[in-house]
């Protein structure tokens, strides 16, 4: 956290956020960094007050095992078993190098 930190301060970073519209090409652009940075920075925004988008991000294999996650306030993670199947976690492995971007709606409207 102190790294993005440094690298992205906060209210710059959120401010720069909401002009490109959480646009990641263009925020990893405007900061020097690599896309996964400018992504887990993302998962970050979440001051009251000056919260971003609520991100998250998950790191999985083709299996469906989650190795990592950020973000995901809220989310409902499952404790055992493989991946949420309502994300299509394995769509990515057939399409190497392109971004899936999936909208997520909780049972409580969130």
């Amino acid at each position: 956290y102190a790294a993005h930190a440094l690298m992205m301060p906060y209210q710059a970073f959120h401010a720069a956020a909401v002009r490109a519209r959480y646009d990641i090409d263009v925020l990893r652009s405007r900061f020097g960094v690599s896309f996964e940075q400018a992504a887990n920075r993302l998962t970050m925004l979440q001051r009251p007050g000056a919260a971003g988008v609520p991100f998250f991000m998950l790191e999985v294999d083709n299996a469906g095992n989650r190795f990592r996650k950020a973000g995901s306030q809220g989310y409902p993670q499952s404790r055992f078993g493989g991946g949420c199947p309502k994300l299509p976690v394995h769509a990515v492995f057939s399409q190497p190098g392109q971004i899936l971007v999936e909208a997520v709606e909780m049972p409580d409207g969130a």
